[in-house]
């Protein structure tokens, strides 16, 4: 996690700051060395590393040098020889010469780019740094430099926009060669900017009727353009899944590093203070300090059910048998018949998907399955 960005976006609560040129050196030294810490993380320092993210904040704003620092950390400790896929989130705005430089000279091989919209007063309404000319320029760039795996995030649900601004778009990145789409419903979550400016009225709410219009209109079009939607919020082309991703919804242990970064190796969750200084000067006394905890088997229950509720694949009824036992499988049905006669779920050989109607309420009907 690179806890840095040019500029706050009015409706994102991540943990970031926009003062990296006041403690860069320390903070990229603090990530290398927590590399170093978590060496045993995965017990046997063999294990084949699959997939490597570098999220944020804002990854694209590092230099050449200093990837290169993070990524010889890594490959110093941590066997990469099997790493299928290499991510880097990036912005527009920080995609200039030296960026793909960096994209030549390093392994990755997959960009996800914060493009958000194409219009520029849904832009404004965000407040992004880049317009719509400079997003699609440096898309058409990364394809050029040999990135052919691209994901863009969309956000729909904009006051500033419509079902026409979405299919403008979708068409946009279907013809440029995009091949996965990562689509999220603005929300507005408290203490941002955006949370601010509604309440002093000085920016207009969201709508969630109008978000769920958008959400159906999106899964009934980006299939006929051949993306297949894998999980509740990300369409891709066959085969242009993200792996990385992927694997926190199939329950597989990760290794999260940076300020706020989360770990997961069941049964137990960790995450690093959400405080920049903090961090760098535990990693400075050669110590994690992080908090966690161990979830019970009711909690590693809830999150399989958030998960896999989300996925194309569905939930096998074998499956929560097998991992959870007969009485957990017996509330399972219980709580789920009700959405199968409501059409929200569907019941096919052994798996419980859901349908159309039914990934509008994925919260709900989550919800509603936890124990």
């Amino acid at each position: 996690h690179i806890p840095f960005c040019k500029q706050a976006c009015h409706y994102c609560n991540f943990h970031f700051s926009t003062s990296f040129d006041k403690y860069r050196t320390e903070m990229i030294n603090a990530i290398c060395n927590e590399i170093l810490l978590q060496a045993n993380f995965f017990e046997d320092r063999k294990t084949s590393i699959q997939t490597v993210y570098f999220g944020g904040g804002t990854p694209s704003i590092l230099t050449q040098n200093e990837f290169i620092k993070i990524w010889d950390s890594l490959e110093n400790t941590f066997n990469l020889t099997e790493v299928q896929e290499v991510t880097l989130e990036a912005n527009p705005d920080d995609m200039g010469d030296y960026f793909f430089e960096l994209i030549s000279s390093s392994k990755i091989n997959r960009l996800s780019i914060g493009v958000q919209s194409f219009d520029n007063l849904d832009l404004a309404y965000l407040n992004r740094v880049h317009d719509s000319s400079k997003a699609i320029s440096v898309i058409e760039k990364s394809l050029n430099h040999g990135i052919d795996k691209i994901s863009t995030d969309l956000i729909f649900g904009i006051p500033t926009s419509g079902i026409a601004r979405l299919e403008k778009d979708i068409r946009i990145l279907a013809n440029i060669g995009v091949n996965h789409i990562s689509a999220y419903g603005l929300t507005v979550e408290p203490n941002t900017a955006l949370d601010h400016l509604i309440k002093k009225k000085k920016s207009v709410p969201v709508d969630e009727n109008k978000s769920a219009e958008e959400m159906s209109w999106l899964m009934d079009f980006l299939p006929k353009l051949g993306y297949e939607q894998y999980e509740t919020s990300n369409f891709s082309l066959p085969g242009a899944e993200a792996k990385h991703n992927s694997s926190y919804w199939h329950d597989i242990p990760y290794l999260g590093i940076g300020p706020s970064a989360h770990s997961y190796k069941k049964p137990c969750r960790s995450w690093n203070p959400c405080n920049n200084m903090q961090y760098i000067r535990n990693i400075e006394n050669g110590k994690i300090i992080q908090e966690s905890e161990i979830l019970d088997s009711i909690s590693l229950y809830n999150e399989w059910i958030m998960t896999k509720i989300r996925l194309r694949e569905g939930i096998l009824f074998k499956d929560v048998e097998n991992q959870f036992g007969n009485n957990i499988s017996k509330k399972f049905i219980l709580s789920i018949e009700r959405y199968i006669h409501s059409g929200d779920v569907l019941f096919s050989d052994d798996k419980f998907t859901l349908s159309k109607k039914g990934k509008l309420l994925t919260d709900q009907i989550t919800s509603d399955l936890f124990l």
